[in-house]
């Protein structure tokens, strides 16, 4: 009895080891095609998967504003009509008529637009519903979105929110409508800093916007705009490279790595000789209207050989067109000038952010230097390994910085740090990349600065 006992227990031991042996079999075979499965649907290997999909763009423009929208002015050098561009977005596409479905509107005239948006709106109701009204305003074409950009410097802040939520949500609701503003900022005054040498720029720099509580059923979401690169100015310093060096273009441009010779130039560019040590393209008798912040930096810079006893190279002068036509035409002294210049400092207007001289000077290949932000631009590094612009916080650390980056031994490190900044300019702050980011809701853009509702 006993033996027929033990030999049950050992056939039921052996069964039971096989059992187990299965389901781990089973087990691991279904862990593993889940984790094949998932590795192909979130871990993309190119862009075929996930960059593909194209978009069409509505730019309204209207000729009774002077504040038309920057993607639409067909005679700026930072536009979407820019099509001959081998670099223009591939997956925003331009379209002409505003009434087609899932369509991207994008514009700075918030007066003249209302009509337009009220004829769209009772159009895609009619589509959808034949006469039948009982949809809400959401549930019509939920995928037409509308960005209203506010491009001017001193900008609207709050007020335009303000704006939106009195006119547009009547019309078609909050969830489609995007705020894209310059006004992220409140309260900063350079010029309290400017003249003092020694004093930290921190106080004031200003502060964010909160933009939190004023979104609830205004906006679905809110961005901050900075300038793009121009095309005009990337393409003119191709230019006078290949006609300066036809040799050195031509290998360029037969050994390029995909990216374009623009940027397999930048390390050639970066490292061209230069005759300037120190360029502000700024003085005082250029401006007197909140620019004691530049004006401050450009006579500090201007100085510095005679204060300091230094055998340096500084130019202070305004080269080019001045102005409006300044930023629609690429004048061949200013193309000359930022290829000859060492180091670039710049300073911002005393009340607000952003310029389009950054990316200018950032294209030249030479070091920049810029007084600070509160919200840099995307991509910006201000500091360590990756570094691609310096940075001063007093006129006093700007004048020290100058002395280092021009001292002989960290010639290796300007030079680096000029091609760091060129290389992004080119590659992440072209209109198209910028508008790419704003309009398809790119997430990893937005912990730079966005407040959004709810992912869309």
């Amino acid at each position: 009895m006993q033996r027929n006992v033990e030999r049950k227990f050992r056939i039921l031991s052996i069964a039971a080891v096989f059992v187990a042996i299965s389901l781990i079999n089973i087990i691991i075979s279904a862990s593993k095609s889940l984790t094949d499965d998932t590795s192909t649907i979130a871990l993309p290997k190119s862009d075929t998967v996930v960059h593909q999909k194209q978009h069409k763009v509505y730019c309204h423009s209207s000729n009774t504003t002077a504040t038309d929208c920057f993607l639409c002015l067909r005679d700026r050098p930072t536009s979407l009509y820019h099509a001959s561009n081998k670099n223009v977005s591939k997956r925003l596409i331009l379209t002409d008529d505003p009434h087609e479905e899932e369509v991207i509107w994008a514009t700075s005239d918030w007066v003249n637009i209302l009509p337009l948006v009220n004829e769209s709106m009772q159009m895609r109701m009619q589509r959808r519903h034949h006469g039948n009204s009982t949809t809400s305003i959401d549930e019509i074409d939920p995928n037409w979105k509308i960005f209203v950009l506010e491009y001017s410097d001193l900008g609207v802040g709050d007020r335009g929110l303000s704006y939106i939520r009195n006119n547009f949500v009547p019309l078609v609701g909050w969830k489609r409508i995007h705020w894209i503003t310059r006004s992220t900022k409140v309260g900063r005054y350079m010029d309290r800093c400017a003249k003092k040498t020694y004093v930290d720029f921190g106080p004031c720099l200003g502060e964010r916007l909160n933009f939190t509580e004023m979104l609830n059923e205004s906006v679905a979401s809110v961005q901050t705009l900075h300038f793009a690169s121009r095309d005009d100015i990337a393409n003119a310093i191709d230019e006078y490279v290949k006609q300066q060096n036809q040799s050195l273009y031509e290998a360029t441009a037969k050994n390029n790595s995909g990216l374009g010779i623009s940027y397999d130039l930048s390390q050639a560019i970066a490292g061209l000789p230069r005759q300037t040590d120190v360029n502000t393209f700024w003085n005082e008798d250029a401006c007197n209207n909140f620019c004691s912040m530049r004006n401050g930096m450009a006579d500090a810079c201007r100085s510095m050989p005679q204060r300091y006893n230094l055998s340096l190279t500084v130019s202070t002068r305004v080269v080019g067109h001045k102005r409006k036509r300044g930023r629609k035409h690429a004048h061949p002294n200013y193309i000359k000038a930022l290829l000859s210049s060492k180091i670039i400092v710049l300073a911002q207007r005393d009340r607000w952010e952003d310029h389009f001289r950054l990316d200018e000077a950032l294209l030249s290949g030479a070091l920049v230097m810029t007084d600070p932000q509160l919200i840099y631009p995307h991509g910006i590094i201000v500091d360590g390994d990756h570094q691609n612009i310096v940075v001063y916080h007093s006129i006093l650390e700007m004048e020290i910085k100058i002395r280092y980056y021009l001292n002989p031994r960290n010639e290796e490190e300007r030079i680096q740090i000029g091609q760091r900044g060129r290389e992004l300019a080119l590659t992440h702050h072209r209109i198209w990349q910028l508008a790419e980011r704003l309009l398809l809701n790119d997430m990893t853009y937005r912990d730079e600065y966005g407040v959004s509702n709810k992912p869309w």
